[in-house]
């Protein structure tokens, strides 16, 4: 990825802890972060910013990270959407590519 096809990122993430340390190294490498604790914030973001890159939790509360997908790409079709998750499966990384998933990203617990 370059940065300046990606310059606005949005991070979305219920663990707090886990969204600032992120949001620390992107900001730290030049690009525009934005932070939401959940799927609804994360639109409310997304219809007032032009963001380029979502990177999501897959399991939140109320709305997962492939509704948020689905959402996101009614609101904004050119914006890339990479699931991260501690707790996926290879069922639910075809649904989030088949739904437009730029990556999805299994990290290590």
């Amino acid at each position: 990825m370059e940065k300046s096809h990606f310059k606005k990122v949005l991070l979305v993430d219920d663990n707090k802890t886990f969204r600032e340390s992120l949001a620390k190294v992107i900001a730290g490498e030049g690009f525009d972060v934005f932070r939401a604790s959940n799927g609804e914030e994360a639109l409310d973001i997304l219809r007032r910013e032009f963001i380029h890159l979502i990177l999501t939790d897959l399991k939140m509360p109320k709305m997962d990270g492939v509704e948020l997908l689905k959402v996101a790409k009614t609101i904004h079709p050119e914006v890339e959407v990479i699931l991260i998750t501690g707790y996926g499966t290879v069922d639910t990384a075809v649904t989030a590519m088949k739904d437009g998933a730029f990556d999805y990203i299994q990290e290590a617990i």
